[in-house]
């Protein structure tokens, strides 16, 4: 690997390459492709800060954790009520003031960390208070989501629903 390190580093499409690579699409994949492009004018956000406040939104609301637990869920629920329950996006969170932060610049490692520590510990304490926090208009849209997976399969109480195996 060494001796292409140059090649590499030269190519033409270097900065292509690594756009279209791993964790760089997780965005588009989970949000859309146009979702970057209409939040960061919106947020006031260059790339470095959506990618800081898209990293650290996920870390803090603790996304990729819900998103194992939906899918360890093939074979055990129903297909649409398991697709119904993947987060439709990360949207509210990374337009949080997460994005608006001076302090979310460079999207590295410790950057990203750094918004966890300040955001994560508020982000937390507003989950364990929820539902009742909610304005009575926000309640009866969480009543309408469990009715949409109640009906898409989903138990009428909480874990998952009982299903068959699934077929080989």
């Amino acid at each position: 690997m060494r001796k292409y390190a140059e090649p590499m580093r030269r190519h033409r499409l270097r900065r292509e390459i690594i756009a279209t690579s791993g964790r760089q699409h997780d965005v588009i994949n989970r949000c859309g492709p146009s979702f970057p492009h209409r939040l960061m004018p919106a947020a006031g956000a260059d790339a470095t800060a959506f990618a800081a406040g898209y990293e650290a939104a996920k870390a803090v609301l603790r996304i990729p954790a819900l998103w194992d637990s939906v899918a360890a869920l093939d074979c055990k629920a129903p297909a649409a009520w398991q697709m119904a329950l993947f987060p439709p996006d990360e949207r509210g969170a990374t337009r949080s003031h997460l994005l608006a932060s001076p302090g979310a610049r460079p999207a590295t490692n410790s950057r990203v960390d750094a918004l966890v520590r300040v955001y994560g510990p508020s982000f937390q304490g507003l989950l364990k208070l929820m539902p009742g926090i909610l304005s009575p208009i926000e309640q009866a849209a969480v009543e309408s989501r469990v009715r949409q997976l109640t009906a898409a399969g989903g138990p009428a109480g909480q874990g998952p629903a009982r299903s068959p195996s699934c077929s080989p």
